[in-house]
């Protein structure tokens, strides 16, 4: 029973790692890991269904803000848009002279003479 003090260090440390080996864990354990882990998984997937709705409800409201500005904006362009190209044929129509013509009736002689329009006369015309 001499031996070295060295030597018993060796194999209670040998010993204790084999026992360390073949400990197995409880199935208790097992399950309270696992109900840990699951109320960890809920509790982050109901933080990340807030914050998604938030998200959501900022962008319908921003979005939906944005939309409007920009109806407005192109609302407004378009009818000054409209404004300007009424009132600028009506000016136009009313310079112009109108040609009505009815069909000759047997009497009449038309002095008519039919020729084709210079390229000018198209130009000034448009």
């Amino acid at each position: 029973m001499s031996e070295p003090i060295a030597t018993i260090e060796e194999r209670i440390k040998a010993l204790e790692d084999y026992i360390a080996s073949q400990v197995t864990r409880r199935f208790d354990d097992v399950q309270d890991e696992n109900k840990a882990t699951g109320e960890r998984v809920n509790e982050y997937y109901s933080r990340t269904e807030k914050q998604i709705t938030r998200a959501e409800e900022y962008l319908r409201e921003h979005l939906a803000q944005a939309l409007a500005e920009l109806r407005a904006k192109f609302y407004a362009q378009v009818e000054k848009e409209i404004r300007k190209v009424s009132a600028d044929e009506i000016a136009d129509a009313l310079t112009k002279k109108i040609l009505v013509t009815r069909p000759a009736t047997r009497g009449e002689v038309a002095d008519v003479v039919v020729r084709n329009a210079s390229i000018a006369e198209i130009r000034n015309q448009q």
